[in-house]
């Protein structure tokens, strides 16, 4: 073998030397930097990530309503839809088309309006007769009382329920009856703040009913 073919053999294999070491080179650096790129993420690098975050969807609990239900008996009172009253020269005429009776009021009667309240068991009923106190502080409302004094409560009773109460223990005064109801009624006990100077003239006024019906 002469020196030229001594070179060109040394030359490939130093070629083929080279491109062993720089594979074996490139290899063994790939892991390590990949390694440490992980490492340096652990350690407080910034992670973008193209995930959206989706939150969950909260469902309103449901509110509990308040029962509007009666409890009792009794229902509310309200204001009476089958009644008149005018004006006269010496004060009120009153007359209930509902229940078939009718009243007169004199003048210290000012402002006079009606409520009632229903026994929804036995079908009786209360008829307030009712004036505004100039003294409360709360806003009046005729079909609850609010504000508005009750002397005189004419009470209604079914004939079958009067017929079974009617001889025992009773506050009220009987005042009569027709077809239907019996009718009896109450004072008030105890006059409220700022009318007790007040003369409602009860004897007049329960000797104006008549039945109308």
């Amino acid at each position: 073998m002469n020196s030229k073919q001594l070179n060109i053999l040394l030359g490939l294999v130093v070629i083929v030397l080279l491109v062993v070491v720089g594979y074996l080179t490139l290899a063994n650096k790939t892991p390590n930097q990949t390694l440490n790129q992980n490492n340096a993420l652990q350690k407080g690098g910034n992670v973008v990530s193209t995930q959206t975050k989706i939150s969950p969807t909260l469902t309103p609990k449901p509110t509990q309503q308040a029962n509007k239900q009666p409890v009792n008996a009794i229902e509310p009172t309200l204001a009476v839809k089958k009644d008149e009253i005018s004006q006269t020269s010496t004060g009120y005429a009153y007359k209930n088309n509902e229940f078939g009776f009718s009243l007169s009021f004199p003048g210290v009667w000012e402002g006079l309006t009606t409520r009632k309240s229903v026994n929804s068991a036995t079908k009786g009923a209360w008829v307030y007769f009712q004036v505004p106190l100039n003294t409360c502080k709360l806003t009046p409302n005729a079909s609850t009382g609010a504000c508005y004094a009750s002397p005189l409560a004419i009470d209604v009773y079914p004939l079958a329920l009067w017929n079974q109460i009617k001889n025992q223990p009773n506050p009220e005064t009987y005042l009569g009856q027709n077809s239907q109801y019996a009718f009896t009624y109450t004072t008030w006990q105890e006059p409220d703040a700022g009318m007790e100077n007040f003369n409602f003239e009860f004897s007049k006024v329960i000797a104006s009913f008549k039945l109308v019906k």
